[in-house]
C-alpha cells in the first residue's frame, strides 16, 4: 500500500486515510506491534493520538474523519460493527458542533451510519447538519445511497472487488457524488446540479436558479 501510494502522494495537496476493518482484525490492542495501519497510513503514522476521531479544514469545507474501533478487535466475521466508547462519541459530536466559518461538512468512516452500534452516535449523526456522510464497508458493486436524518449517506463500492472509486464535486454548494469505473473512466463531470436522488433538507436548490455545469 505504501509502496504504490508513494508515487502519488506528491500529487496531493492532503491525502488522509481511513482505517477499514480488514485492517484492524485480530488485534489485541491499540498499540500492538502488529498494528500495522499506524505504521504506514500517511496521516495518522505520525499523530496516532488523532485515530479515532480528527478533522481536517480545507478551505470552508471540514472533514471529520471517525475510526469507531474497539480492542481487542475480533477475527473476520465474527463483529460487522463499529463500537466507539462514549468518549470518543463525544468527541465526535464536539467536531460537529464546532464549525464556525464552514459552508460544507463532510463525515468520513469506513463504517456506514447505520453499522455503528451505538444509538447515541446514531441520534448525533441523524439531526446533525453534515452535508454529506462517506462510507464504505458493504462492498456494494455500486455506490448505494441513503438519507440518515436529515443528512445524505454514500456507500461507496470498493476499489478491489469491483474496479470502483468515488470523487466528490463541489461547486457552489451543489456537492455530487460521481462514480468513477477504473475500467470505463468518464472524462467529463457535470457539478450542477446536484442529482435528484443526491438531494438533502441540507442541499442548496432552486427550481428556477440553477446552472448546469
Amino acid at each position: 500500500y505504501q509502496n504504490i501510494t508513494l508515487q502519488y502522494i506528491e500529487s496531493f495537496s492532503g491525502f488522509y486515510d481511513i482505517a477499514g476493518n480488514h485492517d484492524e482484525f485480530a488485534l489485541e490492542s491499540f498499540d500492538s506491534p502488529n498494528h500495522n495501519f499506524l505504521k504506514y497510513s500517511f496521516h495518522y503514522r505520525n499523530n496516532p493520538e488523532d485515530f479515532y476521531v480528527s478533522s481536517v479544514v480545507i478551505g470552508d469545507k471540514k472533514f471529520i474523519l471517525f475510526n469507531p474501533f474497539y480492542y481487542p478487535f475480533p477475527h473476520s466475521k465474527i463483529d460487522m460493527y463499529g463500537r466507539p466508547s462514549k468518549d470518543v462519541v463525544d468527541k465526535f459530536r464536539a467536531e460537529l458542533e464546532s464549525n464556525e466559518g464552514i459552508s460544507e461538512l463532510y463525515i468520513v468512516s469506513h463504517f456506514s451510519a447505520s453499522f455503528v452500534w451505538d444509538s447515541y452516535f446514531q441520534s448525533i449523526v441523524k439531526e446533525s447538519n453534515a452535508t454529506l456522510y462517506l462510507s464504505g464497508h458493504l462492498h456494494p458493486s455500486s455506490f448505494n445511497i441513503g438519507h440518515t436524518g436529515k443528512i445524505l449517506e454514500i456507500v461507496a463500492p470498493d476499489l478491489q472487488s469491483h474496479g470502483k472509486f468515488g470523487l466528490v464535486t463541489s461547486d457552489m454548494n451543489q456537492v455530487v457524488y460521481h462514480e468513477i469505473d477504473v475500467d470505463h473512466p468518464i472524462l467529463t463531470f457535470i457539478t450542477s446540479p446536484t442529482p435528484h436522488l443526491q438531494l438533502s433538507s441540507h442541499s442548496t436548490f432552486s427550481n428556477n436558479k440553477i446552472p448546469i455545469r
